[in-house]
C-alpha cells in the first residue's frame, strides 16, 4: 500500500511540475523576446537564467533526465552572458528564443507519458553550444584600408596565404566592408566562439589544420545563416558540388578575379541580410501572436466575469421582484381585509 501510495506521489509530483513548467517556459519565452529587441539589457538575461535555472531544478527533482541535461545547456549559455563570458548578438538572442521552442515540446511529450524522449534534441543543443575553444595562439588580424567609419558589413578572411589575404582585405574594404582575417579554420571556430560575428565567410579550400570544407560543416552547425564563399585552384573545381552541397554560397576560381570577387560577396551580404529580415519578422510575428493571444485571453476572462455579475445581478433584480409581488400581495390582502 506504501508503495502504491508512494507512486501516485510521484505522479502528482510530476504533473505539478509540468504545470509550473509551461508558466515558466512561456516567462521564458516572453523574456528572450524581448531581449532580441533589447539586447544590452542584462536583466532579461538574469531573468531568463533564473527561469531555466528553476526549470533545471524542478526536472532533476522529479526525475526528467532529458528536460534536465537540456535546460543544463541552456542554462550555461546563459550563465556565459550573465559573466560576459560570451557576447550577445542578434543571432544568438534568435537561437535562444528558438531553441526556447524545445522545452514546451518536451512537456507536451511528458504529459502524455513520463517516460517520453524527444527526437531531434540536437538540433536544438546545437543551437546553444559554441564549438570548443582550441588552444592557440592569439592572432593579429590583418587591418583594411578603409576612408569611411560606417560599415556595410563583417567579413571573415580565413586564408594561410598573408598576400593573398591582404589583397582580399583591400578590395572589401573599398567597399566599406570591415575585415578580419585568420590563417586556418580552427582559428576562426575560436574567433566566432571568442565573439567576432561575421555577415560573410571567404575561406581558401587547402589551408593547415582544418580545410575549408570542414570549416562550412562546423559551420552549417552553430551558424547556418553565415553564407560561405570558397576560394580554390583549378585542380579542386571537382569539388565545387560537395561545396554547394554542404551549404557554400559560392565558389571561387584561383587566382580570384576582383569583379567576381565583389559581386559574389555583394550577393552574399545581401542574402545574409534577408535572411536576418526574415528572421526579425518571423520573431515579431510569434511576440505579436502572443500578445493577441493574452489580450483575447484577458478580454474572455473579462467576459465570464462580466457575464457572472450579469447574472448575480439579474439573481439580485429577480429577488426583488419576488419581495416586490410578496410586499404587494400583502399590502393588497391587508387593503381587502379593512375595506370587508
Amino acid at each position: 500500500m506504501r508503495k502504491k501510495e508512494l507512486e501516485n506521489f510521484e505522479i502528482f509530483l510530476k504533473g505539478e511540475f509540468l504545470t509550473e513548467a509551461e508558466d515558466l517556459a512561456e516567462k521564458l519565452e516572453g523574456t528572450l523576446s524581448a531581449l532580441a529587441e533589447d539586447l544590452d539589457n542584462q536583466h532579461l538575461v538574469d531573468e531568463a537564467f533564473r527561469y531555466v535555472h528553476t526549470l533545471k531544478g524542478g526536472a532533476m527533482t522529479v526525475g526528467f533526465e532529458q528536460f534536465k541535461s537540456y535546460a543544463h545547456v541552456f542554462e550555461q549559455t546563459l550563465l556565459d552572458l550573465c559573466e560576459g563570458s560570451l557576447s550577445l548578438d542578434q543571432e544568438l538572442a534568435n537561437k535562444l528564443l528558438i531553441a526556447s521552442d524545445f522545452f514546451f515540446k518536451m512537456i507536451e511529450a511528458l504529459k502524455f507519458d513520463f517516460n517520453a524522449e524527444i527526437e531531434n534534441k540536437e538540433e536544438f543543443l546545437l543551437a546553444l553550444q559554441p564549438e570548443p575553444q582550441v588552444s592557440l595562439d592569439e592572432e593579429k588580424p590583418v587591418t583594411p584600408r578603409t576612408d569611411s567609419n560606417e560599415k556595410k558589413g563583417l567579413v571573415l578572411v580565413v586564408e594561410d596565404n598573408s598576400e593573398m589575404a591582404q589583397l582580399t582585405c583591400e578590395i572589401l574594404a573599398d567597399l566599406d566592408l570591415q575585415v578580419e582575417v585568420t590563417s586556418d579554420g580552427s582559428k576562426a571556430i575560436e574567433r566566432y566562439v571568442k565573439g567576432l560575428r561575421p555577415d560573410l565567410i571567404i575561406t581558401d579550400l587547402k589551408m593547415p589544420k582544418m580545410s575549408g570544407l570542414d570549416l562550412i560543416r562546423r559551420f552549417k552547425d552553430i551558424a547556418p545563416s553565415i553564407p560561405f564563399i570558397v576560394c580554390s585552384g583549378f585542380a579542386e573545381r571537382e569539388d565545387m558540388a560537395e561545396f554547394i552541397n554542404q551549404g557554400a554560397f559560392g565558389f571561387l576560381e584561383k587566382p580570384v578575379r576582383v569583379q567576381s570577387l565583389v559581386s559574389l560577396v555583394t550577393s552574399g551580404l545581401r542574402q545574409k541580410s534577408m535572411r536576418d529580415k526574415l528572421m526579425r519578422i518571423s520573431l515579431l510575428n510569434r511576440r505579436a501572436y502572443q500578445q493577441l493571444s493574452k489580450i483575447m485571453t484577458e478580454i474572455e476572462e473579462k467576459d465570464q466575469t462580466y457575464s457572472q455579475e450579469f447574472k448575480d445581478i439579474n439573481l439580485m433584480l429577480d429577488e426583488v421582484s419576488d419581495l416586490s409581488k410578496a410586499v404587494n400581495t400583502f399590502h393588497f390582502n391587508g387593503e381587502k381585509r379593512k375595506a370587508s
